[in-house]
């Protein structure tokens, strides 16, 4: 009886450690919130950063984690209706400038 206590217990460690567990932070992390259809400003900074900031009374301000998905289905300056999954920036600590969350794209269009 012992030994199949044993076996059984040691099954059961082996089985949860093997689940990967998700990052809190970046875009492969945890979905903090969702946009559907938010009015918004998407604006290419630099060659490797893309950003969408809000048009709503909530305003916010994202660093997209995807840009092929919206290379060629805007340009700089658009005003688009944009849909996505939120992530928390992965930055901790003291800044003068404000840090954007990360928004992984799922639907983008022009208005």
């Amino acid at each position: 009886m012992i030994k199949y206590f044993t076996a059984v217990l040691m099954l059961i460690i082996t089985t949860s450690c093997n689940k990967e567990a998700l990052p809190d932070c970046g875009c492969q992390g945890v979905t903090t919130g969702t946009l559907d259809q938010s009015l918004a400003v998407y604006k290419q900074r630099l060659p490797s950063e893309y950003l969408v900031t809000g048009l709503k009374p909530n305003d916010y301000f994202y660093t997209i984690c995807n840009p092929s998905f919206v290379d060629g289905k805007i340009t700089d300056g658009d005003t688009i209706l944009v849909s996505g999954k939120a992530h928390k920036n992965c930055f901790e600590g003291e800044s003068f400038i404000a840090q954007p969350s990360l928004l992984e794209v799922t639907a983008v269009r022009r208005k």
